[in-house]
């Protein structure tokens, strides 16, 4: 019964293994395809930005250049502009998340400076409360031995009038 059991467990650790296995092929291939754009991406853009033309282009003919769509110095400049815009909004985002970032600093010192203060104020008002409580006690104190009878006091003040 308990070599049934092995035998199956270790049939269900083989299988997903197996599973695992080729997930992890695929997650590698996976990320080998990313990576090889992100380098076809990278090396487009540092092209683009120094104005290179690209190893296709180099080793063409020029009958098959002359084919080609020429690029548009105004679509050049276009995107150099919006790489411009694009920087600055990158800047303004920076500069913007850092005040915001400034800010909940602040409010959370201020936060909790008001907490301080409120646990200042709770702590004064108990003594105060005490105080009251005390002198509260005292005072019905002295009011109950005012309308207590006193003996002999009460008595000879009485006979005497």
């Amino acid at each position: 019964m308990e070599k049934e059991d092995m035998r199956l467990d270790v049939k269900c650790s083989e299988t997903s293994m197996r599973e695992l296995n080729e997930q992890l092929l695929m997650f590698q291939e996976m990320l080998q395809a990313k990576d090889q754009v992100i380098m076809q991406l990278t090396h487009q853009v540092y092209e683009l930005e120094h104005g290179q033309s690209g190893p296709a282009e180099e080793t063409a003919d020029n009958s098959v250049q002359s084919t080609q769509p020429q690029t548009n110095p105004a679509s050049v400049a276009d995107w150099l502009d919006d790489t411009e815009n694009l920087k600055d909004s990158l800047q303004a985002f920076q500069t913007q998340n850092r005040f915001l970032n400034n800010e909940i600093l602040e409010l959370n010192l201020l936060r909790n400076d008001d907490a301080t203060r409120e646990q200042l104020h709770l702590e004064k008002m108990a003594e105060l409360e005490a105080k009251y409580y005390q002198i509260k006690s005292k005072y019905l104190l002295l009011l109950n031995e005012l309308h207590t009878p006193q003996r002999g006091g009460e008595e000879n003040k009485t006979q005497e009038v």
